[in-house]
Parts: structure tokens; sequence; C-alpha cells
């Protein structure tokens, strides 16, 4: 026979021999967890997020260049003729007419090298009224007539204008205007008394009182 507290002691055995096979498995899979693998070089990593793009530098505005001008006939022009070294040709047109010779009516060339300096020494008075332009463009015919006008006028040329800035003395414009040209080595300065001669051709100035 066998004896039952001997038996008793096998069972008891027996259910710890299972229960260390258990947990001996189970310390088996805990040393069998599948490890992490690093994506190689080069390859986006699904788990990272994702990468943003860097932001764009944008460039400045390029600087405008105004002038407003009105002319004997009352019209008037104020816009932006440049941006940076670019001019805009339509406003360049608006102010070829308005330099144009009023006598004839006969718009003639307007080199923007004069818009730059008017706009130059505009801004030396600020922009807070027009130039009064007294001649911009003159026909020969028109520039025969007039007295004190020059045989050889820049006028002719549209490279020449005549101009007062409401509310200064002439003395004013022309002592800015000859700073101006002292400042830049061009532009001939006349002074008329009561309006202010301004071209871009070599430097010079004189004085001349018409009445």
């Amino acid at each position: 026979m066998v004896d039952v507290p001997s038996l008793a002691r096998l069972r008891r055995r027996a259910l710890l021999a299972g229960l260390g096979a258990v947990i001996g498995g189970g310390a088996a899979c805990a040393d069998v967890v599948p490890s992490v693998e690093t994506p190689p070089a080069g390859v986006p990593d699904p788990a990272s997020p994702a990468p943003q793009p860097e932001p764009q530098v944008q460039a400045p505005p390029e600087r405008e260049r105004w002038i407003w001008v009105q002319n004997n006939a009352g019209e008037e022009v104020a816009v932006a003729y440049r941006a940076g070294q670019n001019y805009n040709v339509a406003a360049l047109v608006r102010l070829q007419r308005l330099f144009r010779d009023l006598r004839a009516e006969t718009a003639g060339p307007i080199p923007p090298l004069l818009v730059d300096m008017l706009s130059l020494l505009q801004e030396r008075f600020g922009y807070t009224r027009p130039l009064k332009l007294i001649s911009g463009y003159r026909t020969p015919a028109t520039n025969a007539m007039l007295p004190f006008a020059a045989p050889n006028s820049l006028h002719m040329r549209g490279m020449a204008a005549d101009i007062i800035v409401p509310g200064f003395s002439q003395t004013d414009v022309v002592n800015q205007a000859m700073a101006l040209s002292n400042m830049l080595g061009f532009m001939g300065i006349g002074w008329y008394g009561s309006f202010t001669h301004v071209d871009i051709g070599p430097k010079a100035n004189w004085a001349r009182m018409i009445n």
C-alpha cells in the first residue's frame, strides 16, 4: 500500500514542479523580447515627427521713388515712377504729357534722369506740396519766341525744367538745387528771380532777373 502522507507529498512536489516550469517558462519568454532596430542613415523613421520646412527669407521690397508735379494748365501727377532700378513706363508717359509744350500742345522727350533730379530736390522739401512746373519741354518755335531763352536751350531736348516750390522762397530752392548739383557733380542751376531753372547738363550756375 502506498502511504497516504507519502502520496500527499508526491502531489505537492508535482504541483511545485509545475509552478516552477511556468515561472521558468515566463523568465525564458522575458528574455526573448524583440529589439527595436534603428533605421539606416537616410531612411526616415516612421516614429519620428516629420521634418519642418525651413522658413523662406523674403527679399525686402524695392524702394519706390515718387514725384508730385503740377503744370501751368493745372494738371497734376503724383506717382511712384520708379522701384529700385526699374522705371514705371506708364508713369513716365503720364509725366511726359504733363511736361509737354502747352503752347504747341506737343510732348517731347522726358529723360528719367531729369525726373530723378526733380524727385531728389522735392525730397529735400518733403512731399507735402507739388513742384509747380513753369516750363518743361519746348518746341524750337516756342523757345524762339521767349525772351532770354538760350538758342540751344536744353528745354528743347526735354532735359530742363523751370520750377517753383510753393511756400518756399526761390533762394531756398536755388540753394537746395545747388547743394544737390555740388554733391552729384553735374546739373545746371539758374536763378531767374520768380522761378528756378534745373537741367541735367554739365555743372553750371547763373542768375538772371526777369520781371
